[in-house]
């Protein structure tokens, strides 16, 4: 890879300095605009999260969490946090790595570490697969119990009205002012008014439930970017409904998105297979037919909100959801045109 790490990359951040840093499986990964730097983990392990925080960079992985500094040299140091602990890890992988208050907070699927004035605290018996901060207290998703908060004692605290998450597996949230967005595997929901309900946009669903979500992120007063697992990023405009698709065909390496964050007026996606990055605010899309269906391409033309492309191989309607043939208009077409409101194509 152009990066100098492995293909598969797990989680992306960005710190305050604009400096972006990715859980690679090979260590981590940092890009300062202009170079990319690799810093392997001792024992080589696959770096599961990231989050840098003022100056260190924190990072999770398969029975070992830890910080990253640079020391007066400019040197990237890692320090071990493993011999805080009191007791030895039981087969724990790192997964969410949170800063709230004063503490550092490491998620796996089996417990939360707390980690503050150079202590651990374990708060074991928490099955959860996210972390977040609501109304400044810590929220949890309980594994297949909808949503909590957890107590500075350890104990959790459901939040009301949420009977309809119940039994489903929270993947990912986003917290939006006083209101949650919620993602399942194939659903969206909202937190609102004090009761969980299913996001008011049922093309949307529909979409999430055909392409397997995965990661949320809220941009802007509006924006809401769902990555998913099939089929690259839903890119969903909160106030007119309208939902655009990034993926394979008009530009990402690969179209499974481990991980996402917005820096500096960008999106940058953790892939499985590279690292990407989106301009939301640029004016020119490409569209890239992996098929070779489309082939030769003659004649280019706007109609109702679509562009229409004239092929060796039929006209073909382009727009956000991808490219697809025009149905009785296969075969050699030459040139486009709109007259009256009606598009003709001159064909074979």
């Amino acid at each position: 890879m152009e990066y100098g790490g492995a293909s598969q990359n797990w989680a992306i951040s960005g710190d305050d300095r604009g400096i972006i840093y990715a859980a690679n499986n090979k260590g981590l990964l940092s890009y300062d605009g202009q170079r990319w730097e690799l810093f392997p983990l001792r024992n080589g392990a696959v770096v599961r999260s990231v989050l840098p925080h003022k100056d260190r960079i924190y990072t999770g992985s398969y029975q070992e969490f830890g910080y990253w500094k640079r020391n007066k040299k400019g040197e990237m140091l890692y320090t071990s946090l493993m011999p805080l602990l009191n007791e030895p890890l039981e087969s724990e992988e790192f997964w969410q790595i949170l800063s709230f208050k004063n503490a550092i907070y490491f998620r796996s699927f089996g417990a939360i570490y707390k980690y503050e004035d150079d202590q651990i605290e374990v708060i074991k018996n928490v099955g959860t697969n996210k972390l977040a901060v609501y109304k400044d207290r810590l929220l949890i998703a309980v594994s297949k119990k909808g949503l909590s908060f957890l107590n500075p004692d350890g104990t959790l605290e459901p939040l009301k009205n949420q009977e309809i998450l119940l039994g489903k597996r929270i993947l990912d949230l986003e917290v939006d002012g006083d209101e949650i967005l919620i993602g399942t595997k194939d659903r969206l929901y909202k937190y609102s008014e004090g009761r969980s309900i299913p996001y008011p946009n049922g093309d949307l669903n529909q979409k999430l439930a055909e392409h397997e979500f995965n990661h949320i992120l809220k941009v802007g007063e509006d924006q809401l970017l769902l990555a998913t697992v099939r089929s690259g990023v839903l890119h969903h405009n909160m106030k007119t409904g309208e939902t655009a698709v990034y993926n394979r065909e008009n530009g990402l390496q690969n179209n499974t998105v481990l991980g996402m964050t917005s820096k500096n007026g960008k999106i940058w996606l953790a892939l499985d297979d590279g690292i990407d990055e989106i301009d939301l605010d640029s004016s020119i899309q490409f569209f890239t037919d992996h098929s070779g269906e489309l082939g030769a391409v003659y004649d280019l033309a706007f109609y109702k909100n679509a562009l229409y492309a004239a092929s060796n191989t039929g006209v073909y309607r382009i727009n956000d959801e991808g490219v697809s043939i025009m149905e009785g208009a296969q075969g050699h077409s030459w040139n486009l045109r709109v007259l009256d409101g009606t598009l003709f194509s001159n064909h074979n």
